[in-house]
């Protein structure tokens, strides 16, 4: 009986220590207003974004109850699936063939199998092709879908570009048949059919901090900062130009940076690129990536610089959904530890039970939470030396007595 009442005191006391230090050692704190309810929602602000590890392997839920006593919230984090859907189409190549007016390839694909991207993939380097594309349901009848749409492949030392694919509305035919009318024999490596689907999920835009665009001799690179860190996936310009235009853009963020004696060197790596045109809106997608400075440059070869009239960065909307037991204590969110492993909660398990319509909690500002100096002398739950020896005692004794009652059977 002493024993399990023993091994009862050391599990509660492994659980506080254990909840005690995860707190101890976080750097930021936010109140979270009273639940009401045992599931909540949590919207994570912009501003957190540059303080929290960006997998949120730090982010912990703790209550405070009446007495002071600890306890931790379990939570998912929710996070939006693409806004852009992909889905590959199966197909045949059933013919590759040239004459005076071209290069042709000819797709067959599945009956009543809907597309409205085609990504092609070249062997050539540095080329400005006319793709015309065509469908057709029987190869005898052929109906235009791009008469002239422009791919382009550009490598040199200061660019590495490529835009091969080929988008328009949606489309049901049995075949598919591109030409390039070329002097250089094009040499189609590979090809992707696909469906593109687009669903509506609400994105939170970033605030700029700050915009800097300089025009060189062929291109126009634009800086961007942006108030706060913050995981963004589109990024929208708007032209202020009326003229008709169809240029490469490169979008980078920044990697990493170095002071030297000529001042800072900036080194940015490629987020994506793609084609800016006045056919369409100048929208780009690419995977949610942490940052707060952007770098994208224009190529203009021997056009007028285009004005950039306004730059939008967005990305998703970050949620925890959080299971309240106790309504009653004070609950404040802890980030900011940079050595904190994910946490695992059994709700992850039970997602299928989460009710879909939670009321969010709301955060208050964020608090900067003091350490106190190592030298100072703590109190005595305080100090991990005290704790691990406490602990190593306990563990001790209780192998002591475990032996003690094995021998006296």
């Amino acid at each position: 009986m002493k024993l399990k009442i023993s091994l009862t005191f050391l599990i509660y006391f492994l659980c506080y220590f254990g909840l005690y230090a995860q707190i101890e050692n976080h750097n930021y704190k936010r109140k979270l207003s009273p639940p009401s309810n045992l599931w909540h929602q949590v919207v994570l602000p912009e501003a957190i974004f540059s303080s929290i590890i960006t997998n949120f392997s730090d982010l912990r839920i703790i209550g405070f109850n009446a007495t002071n006593d600890t306890s931790e919230v379990p939570f998912i984090v929710s996070i939006p699936s693409n806004e852009y859907t992909y889905k590959e189409i199966s197909f045949k190549l059933i013919n590759a063939s040239n004459n005076k007016n071209g290069y042709f390839w000819t797709f067959k694909t599945p009956i009543d199998k809907i597309i409205n991207e085609i990504n092609l993939s070249f062997e050539n380097k540095n080329f400005d092709w006319n793709i015309h594309l065509e469908g057709s349901n029987n190869q005898n009848e052929w109906f235009t879908i791009h008469e002239k749409y422009r791919v382009l492949s550009i490598h040199n030392n200061e660019i590495d570009f490529n835009y091969t694919n080929i988008k328009f509305p949606k489309s049901n035919y049995n075949y598919y048949r591109i030409s390039v009318n070329s002097n250089e024999v094009p040499v189609l490596k590979k090809a992707t059919l696909s469906l593109q689907t687009i669903e509506k999920i609400a994105l939170h835009q970033c605030a700029i901090k700050k915009m800097a665009q300089k025009n060189n001799n062929t291109t126009t690179e634009i800086d961007i900062e942006l108030h706060n860190k913050y995981p963004i996936n589109k990024l929208s310009l708007t032209v202020a130009d009326t003229l008709d235009y169809y240029r490469p853009i490169i979008i980078k963020q920044l990697k990493d940076s170095v002071q030297t004696e000529k001042g800072w060197i900036y080194n940015y790596i490629t987020l994506t690129s793609s084609i800016m045109s006045s056919t369409e809106a100048n929208e780009f997608h690419f995977n949610p990536t942490s940052l707060n400075k952007l770098k994208i440059i224009i190529y203009n070869n021997n056009n007028t610089p285009l004005t950039i009239d306004t730059v939008t960065t967005k990305g998703f909307v970050y949620k925890l959904i959080a299971r309240f037991s106790d309504l009653s204590s004070d609950y404040f969110l802890y980030y900011g530890n940079t050595s904190s492993s994910a946490p695992s909660y059994d709700i992850v398990n039970f997602k299928d039970k989460i009710p879909t319509d939670l009321t969010a909690l709301k955060l208050s500002e964020e608090e900067k939470i003091i350490h106190k100096k190592e030298q100072e002398t703590l109190p005595l739950f305080s100090n991990n030396i005290w704790l691990w020896s406490i602990i190593i005692i306990l563990i001790l004794f209780l192998s002591w007595a475990s032996l003690k009652m094995l021998k006296s059977k």
